[in-house]
């Protein structure tokens, strides 16, 4: 009796399909984990990053804040170093203590007491000197002016700078550092 091949055959094409498909299958699970792994790698690096960014903004904040407050206290001995020194008329020492402490943070209760200190000064100094004070009160005036102007240059820089970190655009922040 004859073996019916076609049966055979067709049994063969049939397991070779059924292989083929588990091989086919098996691969497109393994792609989909390797996938997921991909993705959750992805994301848990993107969190990082963002964990970072926020750690070395607070740094920078907890930085600035510090300087603040360090400012803001020699700013406040060097005012009362300067009102004490006004006191005991040693006014040029207090004219520097004024100074400092304006140069620290400029202030109108400061830049009183150094226009009250000069004046006082130049009551005690004949003319030759007054006009030495006047035009070294011009100059300190018009360094503030340019100080100030500076200082707000500056603000405007930096707040360029972060609002163009805010918005990712590092090529730009970068610049606007650079800059000014």
């Amino acid at each position: 009796m004859p073996i019916p091949t076609a049966d055979f055959d067709q049994a063969r094409l049939q397991a070779q399909q059924a292989e083929q498909l588990r091989v086919a299958e098996f691969t497109a699970g393994r792609e989909t984990a390797l996938r997921q792994v991909r993705e959750q790698q992805l994301a848990d690096a993107q969190a990082q990053l963002v964990k970072e960014r926020e750690r070395t903004k607070a740094a920078l904040d907890a930085a600035q804040a510090e300087r603040a407050a360090r400012d803001e206290k020699a700013y406040q001995a060097g005012l009362a170093q300067g009102k004490k020194l006004f006191n005991q008329k040693k006014y040029a020492e207090a004219l520097a203590a004024f100074q400092a402490a304006n140069h620290l943070k400029q202030t109108d209760d400061a830049n009183k007491m150094i226009a009250l200190t000069t004046e006082r000064q130049a009551e005690g100094l004949g003319k030759a000197e007054q006009d030495k004070l006047a035009a070294a009160r011009l100059a300190r005036e018009a360094a503030a002016a340019t100080a100030k102007q500076n200082e707000d240059r500056y603000k405007a820089a930096l707040q360029a700078a972060q609002q163009a970190l805010a918005a990712k655009n590092y090529d730009a922040a970068q610049n606007d550092r650079l800059d000014h």
